[in-house]
C-alpha cells in the first residue's frame, strides 16, 4: 500500500538503462524498448510520460528524484516497478550528503547531419568526405531484351531486376571504365551489372575483361529465360543472380534447382505474386541446403490480399528481432534500403532509387557530384518514416525504413498496426 504521508517516505533517484530507447506518439503514449533484451513496455499514464520526459531533460543528466507526486500515484508506482522488473531502469535510495548520480543517456547527435547543415546554410560542408558514403553501384549496361515478360516494367520498381525500355540504349564500354575508375576512390565494394539482357551487350567479352581488371564484388543479374547455355555463365568468376518469374516457360522447377545446386556463385531469385507461387517453390526446395534462394513478392495490381497477409508487418513482426540502438538511430536519419547506392541507367542518367527522379547524368556529372546531389535533393537516401501516417507512431523507428513497395502500392506504410 502506498504511503500517503510524503514527509515520511524515503527519497529515491530514478534512471533508465542506456540500452532503452524511448518513443512518444501523438496521443502522448510512451514506449520503452530494451535494445538488449528486445522487451518493451507501453504506458498511457500522464505522470508516467512526465517522469520519462524529466529523465531526458538535459539539465537532469539522466537521473531524477522521485518526489511524492510520482510515488503516491498508483499507476506511476506500478510503472516504476515494471521498469525495475524488466531491468529497464532502477530506483535507488537517495542518501544524505551524497552527490546526485549522473547517467548519460544515448542521444542522436550527428556531427555531419545533412539536414542540420542545410538549415544552418552550411551546404559547403556536405562535400567533406562524401566519397565515404558510396558503397555500391547498380550499372545498367543496356536496356535491350527480346523477352516480353508480363510485368517487365513493374519488376525493377519493386526489386533489383533486369528491365528493358525504348529507345534501345547501351552504356559505352569507355563509360563503364570511367565509372569503375571513379568508384575505386570511394567505399564501393559491391557492383551489380544489369540490363535488359546483359548477355546481348555488344562488347560482352570486353566487358568481362574490364570487370576482371577492377577489384570489386560483381553480381550479374540475368532473367532465366535469357540463359541459353548454362556453361556460358558457370565459369565466370562473378556472382550470378538469376531472376525467375512465373511461369518458367516449360522448364521443370526440379531441373532448374539441379542446375545451380552445386555452384555457390548462383542465386535463384523467385518473383512471386501469390501464396500458390510460394508453396510451389517450397515444395521443390525442401531439404535443399546448397542452392541460394530468395523469394521476392511482386505486386501485380490485383494481389492486395497477398500483400496484406504476407508482406505487411504486424506488431509481432516488428518486435520479433532485437533492434540495436545504432539501427534505431539510423532509422531516424537515413534510409538503409537506399543509402550508399546509385543506379546508373543505360542512357547515363543516375538515380538513387528507381522510383525517384534522376540526380544527374554520367559522365557529365562525376560520381562525387552525384553523391552530393543526392545528399542535397534527398530523393531516397534520407527518406524516413517522418510522413503523416507514420510520424508520431510509437514504433516509427523500430519499423524498417520505407522502400519500393510503398511507392508501388501508393501506401506510406506497410503495417497492420492499429494502436
Amino acid at each position: 500500500m502506498l504511503n500517503s504521508i510524503p514527509g515520511k517516505m524515503k527519497k529515491y533517484w530514478f534512471y533508465l538503462s542506456k540500452d532503452v530507447f524511448v518513443s512518444f506518439d501523438k496521443q502522448h503514449r510512451l514506449l520503452l524498448y530494451n535494445t538488449k533484451s528486445g522487451n518493451h513496455l507501453i504506458s498511457s499514464g500522464v505522470l508516467c510520460t512526465e517522469l520519462i520526459k524529466e529523465v531526458y531533460d538535459p539539465k537532469n543528466l539522466g537521473v531524477v528524484e522521485l518526489n511524492s507526486k510520482y510515488l503516491t500515484n498508483q499507476e506511476c508506482d506500478d510503472f516504476i516497478k515494471e521498469i525495475q522488473r524488466l531491468k529497464f531502469g532502477e530506483k535507488i535510495v537517495k542518501l544524505p550528503d551524497q552527490p546526485k548520480p549522473i547517467n548519460l543517456l544515448p542521444i542522436l547527435n550527428l556531427q555531419n547531419d545533412v539536414e542540420k547543415m542545410l538549415n544552418n546554410g552550411e551546404q559547403f560542408l556536405i562535400g567533406e568526405g562524401i566519397s565515404e558514403y558510396l558503397t555500391y553501384l547498380n550499372i545498367h549496361v543496356s536496356n535491350f531484351c527480346n523477352q516480353t515478360c508480363r510485368l517487365c516494367n513493374s519488376y525493377c520498381h519493386q526489386t533489383r531486376s533486369c528491365c528493358k525500355s525504348v529507345p534501345n540504349e547501351t552504356l559505352p564500354l569507355k563509360t563503364i571504365e570511367q565509372i569503375l575508375t571513379q568508384a575505386g576512390v570511394t567505399q564501393t565494394r559491391h557492383i551489380n551489372i544489369l540490363g535488359g539482357n546483359i548477355l546481348l551487350y555488344p562488347e560482352w567479352n570486353n566487358l568481362l575483361e574490364l570487370l576482371k581488371s577492377f577489384n570489386f564484388e560483381y553480381h550479374l543479374w540475368i532473367n532465366f529465360q535469357n540463359i541459353d547455355v548454362i556453361e556460358r555463365l558457370s565459369n565466370l568468376p562473378f556472382h550470378k543472380e538469376i531472376l525467375i518469374s512465373p511461369p518458367t516457360n516449360g522448364v521443370k522447377s526440379e531441373e532448374l534447382i539441379s542446375l545451380y545446386e552445386t555452384d555457390e556463385t548462383f542465386t535463384l531469385n523467385f518473383l512471386v505474386e501469390s501464396i500458390r507461387d510460394v508453396e510451389s517453390i517450397e515444395k521443390i526446395t525442401i531439404g535443399n541446403t546448397k542452392t541460394r534462394i530468395n523469394i521476392i513478392p511482386i505486386f501485380n495490381g490485383d494481389n492486395y490480399d497477398f500483400f496484406e497477409q504476407n508482406v505487411y508487418l504486424n506488431l509481432d513482426d516488428i518486435l520479433s528481432d532485437k533492434k540495436e540502438m545504432r539501427n534505431i538511430f539510423c532509422n531516424q536519419k537515413l534510409n538503409a534500403n537506399y543509402f550508399g547506392g546509385l543506379i546508373i541507367l543505360a542512357d547515363g542518367s543516375v538515380k538513387a532509387n528507381m522510383n525517384s527522379d534522376p540526380v544527374g547524368k554520367f559522365p557529365e556529372n562525376s560520381l562525387l557530384e552525384l553523391i552530393y546531389n543526392e545528399l542535397i535533393l534527398n530523393t531516397a537516401w534520407r527518406t524516413t518514416r517522418d510522413n503523416e501516417t507514420c510520424g508520431g507512431c510509437l514504433f516509427q523507428y523500430l519499423c524498417p525504413p520505407p522502400g519500393n513497395y510503398e511507392h508501388v502500392l501508393g501506401k506510406p506504410d506497410m503495417c497492420n498496426i492499429e494502436f
